[in-house]
């Protein structure tokens, strides 16, 4: 019985060194070190963003490395909705980064942003319009800050649906009156942001007068719709 326990504890002991030996030299040992980090972004989002930060996790033990914290951290950011991070031994890490989706793109002082319903934006490299997505102009001496983006994005997806087809653009000037153009028909329109659902019906009925192309329309007073044949700047 004697032998047997010593046998018990002595290769237990055995193990135990063993395996604070490995564990040690699974740390320390070069051969498990990251040397390269592949990063995977959706736009809007780039892999640019996130590299300078990243990148600091070159030379850091593969197998010890805390993807879960990692992910959880940059979920955080602006934009991120979630994060992938998938261990490639011995020593690459990918990362993928899903973005939420952008709802327009904004134009501001020559910078394109993409913009959120929740009226975030984010600096973009696109130069102009981008597929299914609608585009926003500020008119000259307009800011961004000036706008209620949330409402405004609202509102727009209200007309659209009511007119049963995509706007490609959207001209914000001093809040509270914003335009669009329908470049099928020619037309371009004028809304208060305040009243423009009340205008729609009365719109609907107008926009079924073939007359109307290359004209202009002033929604913005209450009830009462002011059709001009020429279109403004």
């Amino acid at each position: 019985v004697r032998k047997r326990v010593f046998r018990t504890l002595f290769f237990g002991l055995i193990g135990a060194l063993l395996a604070v030996t490995t564990s040690f030299g699974l740390r320390n040992w070069g051969w498990l070190d990251i040397q390269d980090v592949r990063i995977e972004a959706e736009p809007p989002l780039s892999a640019e963003i996130f590299r300078p930060w990243l990148g600091d996790l070159r030379g850091k033990n593969l197998l010890y490395l805390e993807t879960e914290a990692i992910a959880r951290e940059l979920e955080q950011e602006p934009w991120v909705k979630t994060v992938i991070l998938k261990k490639q031994f011995p020593r690459q890490l990918i990362v993928k980064i899903k973005s939420e989706k952008a709802a327009a793109l904004l134009r501001d002082k020559g910078i394109m942003y993409f913009i959120r319903e929740s009226g975030e934006k984010i600096s973009t490299s696109s130069s102009g319009p981008v597929k299914n997505l609608p585009l926003i102009v500020l008119s000259a001496g307009v800011g961004s800050q000036v706008w209620d983006f949330p409402a405004f994005l609202a509102v727009a997806a209200k007309i659209e649906l009511a007119l049963s087809q995509r706007i490609s653009s959207w001209q914000l000037d001093r809040p509270p009156f914003f335009r669009c153009r329908l470049a099928d028909r020619g037309l371009e329109l004028r809304f208060d942001i305040q009243t423009a659902t009340d205008q729609i019906s009365g719109l609907k009925r107008l926009l079924t007068l073939s007359s109307l192309s290359g004209t202009f329309i002033d929604l913005t007073l209450d009830n009462k719709a002011v059709v001009s044949h020429v279109i403004s700047n």
